[in-house]
């Protein structure tokens, strides 16, 4: 009868402590491994590791030690070992990282039947450009204090919205900052900024905690707070001309463009002592020349910052061009596939009316596919470039709607239907639908009964 072959990983068997001192073995991984030539041994037993160590480093300074120095060389061994370790982990979690975050890109972009050249986020990126070229926390730190320790707090919540209405105060409460935005944190500065003498009666006479919030009385702070309250709005303004639907690739670049240039003006306004896009500023005058080159030169960051992001867009600036204002682009400066159809379509009067009475939608539609087939299939790929998660965003919304507690017995095709038609401006063809209908149902409306004919 054949004997049935051991398994030694079967055995359960358990790494025991005096083996780190006895032997200089640790466990890493499941398995023991030796911290003076990182060998690891197949099995945890100790017949295995003392021959490890009694042949290979029987000779070395560690086997003339006695049990006490063999603990704290030991010890300090396992430090070692320990901390180069941690170093390889941390570097290989980032690198891990990396390529999943890629390959998780790559992923939803094909799910989504999406080009990769498909456009970049821009809020996103305006929100990781500004948090790079403002450092604003000392004042940021003081609003988020102050609004919690208004708003989280019931009783005093309440006694200040009682108070706001009994002077009869523009606002009835404060705003709560959200970080899931970082540009929202404008408007509660807004709202700060706006009640600002109320809120300092407030804590003044009806709580104990105006202590905390005494720097709203120190000139420095409340010349940053009015500073970054002003170029917050500036940066309120641009975030909602992108917001919204029917918004192409070439809208948002001309938006940031026009922002771009605003700061350069701001920058130079502020060299000069000249505030006049800076309304909250200018009412704390007189500004020291320190605070103004300061500011200078914060607003020279972000300049900076906005030419680096968004450098890529200057590289399809020709496309764009051709996509937005086809009628005024000179044929010699396009790509040379697109030169017959653009002198063609210049030279027609009726599809430069069309085009100057329709939105570029409906005139990208209306054009003959026969006659202009390159510029059609260019002005597809530009409205396939999303400028922002406003759609992503709306999609979400919507499935958070759909999908809930109520609805359970929802499954995912008709969730995925749902989203088509919510998210979809275009209306089905009902018409065509029905002609290639091969049988139509009868409405499940109840009819009344007749008397009946029994005798």
């Amino acid at each position: 009868m054949a004997c049935k072959k051991r398994k030694v990983d079967s055995e359960c068997r358990l790494f025991k402590e005096e083996w780190a001192w006895k032997y200089f073995f640790t466990e890493y991984n499941g398995k023991p491994v030796c911290l003076i030539c990182n060998e690891a041994v197949a099995v945890f037993k100790d017949f295995n590791l003392a021959r490890h160590f009694n042949t290979k480093h029987a000779k070395t300074k560690y086997a003339l030690m006695n049990d006490a120095e063999k603990k704290v060389n030991a010890e300090n061994l396992k430090k070692t070992i320990s901390g180069q370790r941690n170093m390889f982990i941390k570097k290989n979690t980032a690198q891990k990282a990396s390529t999943l975050a890629g390959y998780v890109v790559a992923y939803n972009i094909a799910k989504n039947n999406k080009p990769y050249s498909e456009g970049e986020f821009v809020k996103d990126w305006m929100d990781v450009l500004c948090k790079a070229a403002l450092d604003f926390t000392h004042v940021l730190n003081v609003v988020i204090k102050l609004i919690n320790t208004i708003r989280s707090r019931g009783l005093v919540h309440r006694q200040f919205q009682e108070f706001l209405i009994a002077i009869d105060a523009d606002y009835s409460d404060l705003l709560y900052h959200t970080k899931v935005r970082w540009l929202s944190c404008g408007y509660a500065f807004e709202r700060i900024w706006n009640l600002k003498e109320e809120i300092q009666d407030f804590l003044k006479n009806k709580t104990d905690k105006w202590s905390d919030f005494q720097i709203f009385e120190n000139k420095d702070w409340c010349t940053d707070f009015a500073f970054f309250t002003d170029l917050l709005e500036h940066y309120n303004k641009l975030n909602k001309k992108l917001q919204g639907q029917n918004q192409f690739i070439d809208e948002t670049w001309g938006c940031l463009k026009s922002f771009k240039t605003q700061l350069f003006l701001f920058y130079n306004c502020m060299a000069k002592n000249d505030l006049t896009h800076f309304p909250r500023l200018k009412s704390m005058a007189p500004v020291s020349e320190n605070k103004l080159n300061e500011f200078s030169q914060a607003l020279k960051n972000l300049h900076t910052e906005f030419e680096t992001r968004f450098q890529d867009f200057k590289n399809i600036q020709s496309s764009l061009d051709v996509f937005s204002m086809p009628f005024n682009v000179d044929p010699e400066n396009i790509s040379a596939e697109l030169q017959l159809e653009i002198i063609e379509m210049q030279c027609s009067t009726h599809l430069k009316q069309l085009f100057l009475n329709s939105t570029k939608l409906d005139f990208y539609r209306t054009l003959p596919k026969a006659e202009f087939p390159k510029i059609i299939a260019h002005a597809q790929k530009i409205m396939a470039m999303f400028a922002s998660s406003y759609v992503c965003e709306q999609t979400f919304s919507t499935m958070k709607l759909r999908k809930n507690s109520i609805r359970n017995r929802l499954t995912d095709e008709h969730l995925f239907a749902l989203l088509k038609v919510t998210s979809s401006q275009l209306e089905p063809a009902f018409e065509n639908i029905m002609a290639n209908q091969k049988q139509f149902h009868m409405s499940h409306t109840p009819t009344t009964a007749g008397p009946s004919n029994k005798s």
